[in-house]
């Protein structure tokens, strides 16, 4: 089986020695037949090409590294471009701050070639790397918001409308990527310069939708190091108010793909829509009248997160209305072939 390791980075020069020593000291499959790693520079300006090729030359490996610059800032364009050139039939996303766990490829290979219906698999972060060694004191209870710690409790093919692989350590089949890529389907998400947010849902729904199942693997584990991030209440706040902005669109693909073939379906997707609006509203009461059963921070990070999310669902009504035909179409065409 061939494989690709993706990693796609913006101004990650800092990350890119560990995550690619890491790479480097990977075990091989007996019976891999390619291995390459994609690194698509996306838009960086503190030289990451340039460091990235002479530091994996001095590891003298054998795997083959190609570099390719976005000039389109945004992880959704870096994660397109690399999905498209990948020559393998597996493609392993590596984020640039993931050490994969060195048996990373002959788990993955393994579960691809007993499950021929998995068009998707992921893992975990299995530890935390800290600035200092310095652990928040809140992190434990807020590691999922970061891809630490198990989200499943145990190895299995994922239940009807979960979509929860996370994008990092995930694995797609290159076959899979092409034919929702075909259908066309787009990133909505994670399209512009910034933080990442929710592309890995997206990308799990779309699986979905073209009839693979998603699959969650223990195996599959890395550790994250976070000793670049800002790692502060604040911080997590601010990402749960971008994130509320990617589920607008998660939304609206589950309302489509639960409507298709109805009648009258672009007033049935409003009324659906106009009620997400009314049902968040009664959450963010719900939540204020039990703000003592909360721990204080809890209780930020989800009011922050719930009135983000229906801001955004005011906010990006206009887009959304007028992309209705474009959603429609490649989810159609992943459900119903036409």
């Amino acid at each position: 089986m061939k494989t690709t390791i993706l990693i796609c980075t913006f101004n990650g020069k800092h990350k890119l020695r560990d995550t690619l020593s890491h790479i480097s000291n990977l075990i091989l499959p007996n019976n891999i037949e390619f291995l390459e790693i994609v690194l698509v520079d996306n838009a960086s300006s503190d030289g990451t090409t340039e460091f990235a090729q002479a530091f994996w030359d001095t590891l003298n490996s054998k795997i083959d590294l190609n570099i390719i610059f976005e000039n389109k800032p945004g992880k959704a364009h870096a994660l397109t471009t690399g999905y498209n050139v990948a020559k393998g039939d597996l493609i392993v996303l590596c984020d640039d701050d993931n050490w994969l766990d060195n048996q990373f490829l002959i788990h993955a290979e393994e579960l691809f070639r007993q499950e021929p219906e998995i068009g998707m698999a992921g893992g975990y972060g299995i530890a935390a790397i800290f600035a200092n060694d310095n652990k928040p004191y809140w992190f434990d209870d807020f590691q999922g918001y970061y891809v630490v710690g198990t989200h499943h409790p145990h190895s299995r093919v994922l239940t009807k409308n979960d979509y929860s692989i996370y994008g990092a350590g995930s694995v797609i089949r290159k076959s899979v990527w092409d034919e929702i890529y075909r259908s066309g389907f787009r990133f909505q998400n994670s399209s512009t310069a910034g933080r990442a947010i929710a592309e890995d849902v997206e990308l799990s729904m779309a699986v979905t939708f073209a009839g693979y199942k998603l699959y969650f693997d223990q195996r599959l584990t890395f550790t994250h190091d976070l000793r670049w991030g800002r790692m502060s209440i604040d911080n997590l706040i601010d990402q749960e108010k971008a994130n509320a902005k990617g589920l607008v669109f998660l939304r609206v693909y589950e309302l489509l793909y639960h409507r298709l073939g109805c009648r009258f379906l672009f007033l049935r997707f409003l009324k659906d829509y106009m009620n997400e609006i009314f049902n968040f509203h009664l959450a963010i009461s719900k939540l204020k009248k039990n703000k003592k059963n909360y721990n204080p921070i809890r209780y930020r990070v989800l009011l922050s997160s719930k009135k983000s999310t229906c801001y955004h669902l005011w906010v990006l009504m206009p887009q959304v209305l007028f992309r209705f035909r474009f959603y429609h179409s490649w989810i159609s065409n992943l459900v119903l072939g036409k």
